[in-house]
This record gives structure tokens, C-alpha cells and sequence, in this order.
């Protein structure tokens, strides 16, 4: 399918505010193609799925399910954004009519069922990054950013940090299972706040790409934050004082806190080894938080359990885990630094995980120090 644009055709950059849920928490990007000549309206989504595809929840996980690239009416885009009360802006780019015809069709030849399929990563190729792609491959010229992250030594964590910070499990949980690909550079437009935000002050050729920004909805949504006595850092602290007294006056009774320890530790680092060796997540490759969350954990909790005296191997292995996290914690030197001394992790939880390791270190002390 082929259409010839009018004169006054307009193509605009829509980006829209993150939502509640997990899968729109950092904002969406799309493409709108207007012609009030032909009465055509056309927003180009490139963050749609198919819900049918088989062992869809296992692709999802693995990183191999195929996002699409689909077509929709501007009236039901914005709606459902409505809906969601999620704002939307719209960035008007200034094109001539050769340019504007020719990044129509190179979207339309995108959305052709043999080209719209592309394997989603969260970083390096999404709805944002393949906007800015095709946009800057079929309009040619000097193009100028003066925002780029990498420029301004912002990590992929950094970059993501702000949209967490009203979730504190989420937060947790998320840097918890992103790897060392997490604290390179960010490369590449990747967020649809940040290609919104290089856009505005973009030129091509010396001369702004953007006519003006506008707000095509308004939610003014209020995220809430997560009550203090319910976020992780006081539970987790909580946790860690209890275990303590624990440890300290009642060492033998300890079995079942120690089965519910290790076994959530070892749940953790089961997850951790999945998205890592069993998954096509970049963002998850190379992930040294396996150090403290080791997936033996889960092993080792019935072992606690259930053993009465205790062996060799369970006071080496405990002893190992000691030393492993003590090292973790007095020198402060968090997993995912190992492999990326140049770009601290700056938004790394820290206070967060520095109460699990206590624990840790207070129950595997506890265990080694447990008579046979």
C-alpha cells in the first residue's frame, strides 16, 4: 500500500507518560501521520504484541517474543491513553514534502507483515530507539542532539532510576535482576522521555527539526509512593534486628527463620540464573548480584531444615557464603561494580540490599558457630 501526501501533511513524534503497570512504566513513543486532504490520521506503534503467539508467557520471559509494529486510528490511540490517564505530547517535525513522503513510506514498508516483526530489548531497540532510527535513516542531513546521556555520562540505571522511584519494591526488584549491562553508557535514544527530550532541541542541518511541542492530553496523574512502614527498607532493616536478637538469644530455634532466609535468597538467585543464562535479555546478561542471591540457597534452606546435626559441608559452605558477603559489605564493593569500575551504579539500591546482607551474614555466622 502507497499514498502520496499533501502539502500540508504532518508527521509528529507522541510520547506518552508512564502508567501504574509494569509494562508501560517508562512511557511510550509512536509516530502520527496526518493529512487533513485525505482525512487520514495514522499513529504507528512499535510497542504491540500478539497475545496468540505460542508458549507466550515463556517467550515473554526469554526475551523472544516478537513485538510488532502496528497501525492505528489517532482517535482510538489517544482514547486508550484516556483511559489510562497518561498524558500525551506530540512533537511536530519539521519536514519538507519530499522528507515527509519518504519517511511515510519507509514506515509503510516497516509495517509490511514480513518487516513489522522485530525482537524487543529493552535497551537497545524499542519503541523509541526505532523511531529515532527510522526517522534519521530516510531524512538525511547533519543531524546535532545536545542531550545524548552517553555525552552526559548517564548509565542505563541512572536513566531508568527516576521512573522507579515512587515503586521502592519495584525499584528493588528491577535492580535486583538487571545486570552489569545496566551501568554501561546508554547508547542509543532508549527512553521515550529522552528522544522526546533530544528531539526538542535537535537541528538537521543547522536548523530546528522540531516545530513546537504540545500537549495533546493532560492527566495530571499523582503517583503515589510507597508508605515507609511498608517499603522494604524499613521491613528489610526490621528483619535484620530481628534476626539479630534471634541469632543472639534463641540460636536454637532459628531453623525455620533460616528456611524462609535462604529459601527466598535462593529463589532470587534461581531467577537471576534464568535471565541470565536461560533468556536473551541483554539488560540481564552478566549479573554479579548471584553472589550474595546464590540459587544453592534454595538447596541449602531444606538442608537447614531438616538436618539435625550439623555436616562439613554445611559449615564450609555457609563459612564461604561469610566471607563472601562480608566482603560484599565492608568493603562496599556491590556486585555489579566488579565489572564496571568506570560508571558507579549511582541509583543502585544500596540501602535496600545492605539489610539483606546483614542478615545474611548474621545467620551464616549463626550456622557456623552451631555446635555438631
Amino acid at each position: 500500500m502507497s499514498q502520496k501526501l499533501s502539502p500540508e501533511a504532518e508527521i509528529s513524534i507522541l510520547t506518552c507518560d508512564p502508567g501504574e503497570e509494569l509494562y508501560s512504566l517508562f512511557g511510550h513513543s509512536a509516530i502520527r501521520v496526518q493529512d487533513p486532504i485525505s482525512n487520514m490520521d495514522l499513529v504507528f506503534n512499535y510497542g504491540t504484541f500478539d497475545f496468540s503467539t505460542p508458549n507466550f508467557y515463556m517467550k515473554f520471559a526469554q526475551g523472544r517474543l516478537d513485538y510488532l509494529l502496528s497501525v492505528s486510528d489517532y482517535e482510538r490511540f489517544i482514547t486508550s491513553y484516556k483511559r489510562e490517564k497518561r498524558s500525551v505530547y506530540s512533537q511536530k517535525l519539521l519536514l519538507n514534502p519530499q522528507q515527509k513522503q519518504q519517511l511515510f513510506e519507509a514506515l509503510l514498508i516497516n509495517y509490511k507483515p514480513e518487516n513489522r516483526a522485530y525482537k524487543y530489548d529493552f535497551f537497545m531497540d524499542n519503541c523509541a530507539t526505532r523511531i529515532d532510527e527510522i526517522i534519521r535513516n530516510n531524512i538525511a542531513g547533519d543531524w546535532e542532539f545536545t542531550q545524548v546521556p552517553s555525552k552526559l555520562g548517564e548509565t542505563y540505571r541512572t536513566g531508568i532510576a527516576p521512573y522507579l522511584a515512587n515503586s521502592d519494591w519495584l525499584n528493588l526488584g528491577l535492580n535486583i535482576v538487571l545486570g552489569a549491562p545496566t551501568d554501561h553508557l546508554q547508547k542509543g535514544l532508549f527512553l521515550p522521555d529522552i528522544l522526546k527530550d533530544n528531539y526538542t532541541d535537535a537541528t538537521l542541518n543547522g536548523k530546528p527539526i522540531v516545530a513546537n511541542t504540545r500537549t495533546l492530553y493532560d492527566a495530571q496523574f499523582v503517583y503515589s509512593k510507597t508508605a515507609f512502614l511498608l517499603s522494604p527498607v524499613f521491613i528489610f532493616y526490621l528483619a535484620a534486628f530481628l534476626i539479630l536478637l534471634g541469632s543472639i538469644f534463641i540460636p536454637e530455634k532459628m531453623h525455620f527463620a533460616d528456611f524462609i532466609l535462604f529459601f527466598a535468597l535462593g529463589i532470587a538467585g534461581s531467577i537471576i540464573a534464568f535471565l541470565w543464562f536461560a533468556a536473551d535479555h541483554t539488560a540481564t546478561n552478566d549479573n554479579w548480584n548471584i553472589f550474595w542471591a546464590l540459587p544453592t540457597h534454595f538447596i541449602m534452606a531444606f538442608v537447614i531444615l531438616f538436618q539435625h546435626q550439623k555436616s562439613k559441608f554445611t559449615h564450609y559452605y555457609f563459612l564461604v557464603t561469610l566471607i563472601i558477603v562480608c566482603t560484599l559489605l565492608i568493603f562496599m564493593v556491590f556486585p555489579q561494580l566488579f565489572s564496571i569500575f568506570n560508571y558507579a551504579p549511582l541509583a543502585f539500591p544500596f540501602e535496600m540490599i545492605i539489610p539483606i546482607l546483614l542478615c545474611i551474614i548474621f545467620r551464616s555466622l549463626g550456622i557456623v558457630r552451631k555446635k555438631s
